[in-house]
């Protein structure tokens, strides 16, 4: 709604920025689907919020950069694999932060750098569960900034 009419100020975003951030960073349940209960999928829908957060233009540089490193640090997890398209929605956010081009290339290098050397995180199954998240984002992060028109 604010994208077609404008109506909230540039410290109330910043503000739902660092109250998603902080939300993303405390939720402990990332499950997407749960049996018999629904959908929970509260990493997708934090993503979806970022996706719309970084579209706005008054959202900084400094803003969307601490939208990726939440991003980042959800990704690399070992201590749960996303298996309901997760990877698919933060690579949706973060194909539009990146596509803003308000972060500085060697910021979105060091990020991405980042997130592909993640530390392991122990077990061979918490190892095996970070690798394939990172995987997946970086997969679908890719191919979703392959079909965006180029930047000059």
């Amino acid at each position: 709604m604010h994208k077609q009419t404008p109506f909230l100020q540039k410290d109330e975003l910043q503000a739902m920025n660092t109250k998603l951030i902080q939300y993303l960073d405390l939720e402990a349940d990332l499950r997407g689907y749960v049996e018999g209960r629904g959908w929970a999928h509260a990493a997708a829908h934090a993503a979806d919020g970022f996706e719309s957060l970084a579209g706005l233009e008054p959202m900084t540089g400094s803003d969307l950069l601490r939208m990726l490193e939440a991003i980042r640090n959800k990704v690399c997890i070992g201590s749960y694999l996303y298996m309901n398209d997760e990877d698919e929605r933060f690579a949706n956010a973060a194909t539009v932060i990146l596509m803003r081009n308000a972060v500085a290339d060697d910021d979105i290098a060091d990020w991405i750098s980042k997130i592909a050397r993640a530390p392991l995180a122990g077990s061979m199954t918490e190892n095996e569960t970070l690798r394939a998240n990172t995987k997946h984002f970086l997969r679908s992060l890719y191919f979703k900034m392959l079909k965006e028109p180029a930047v000059a």
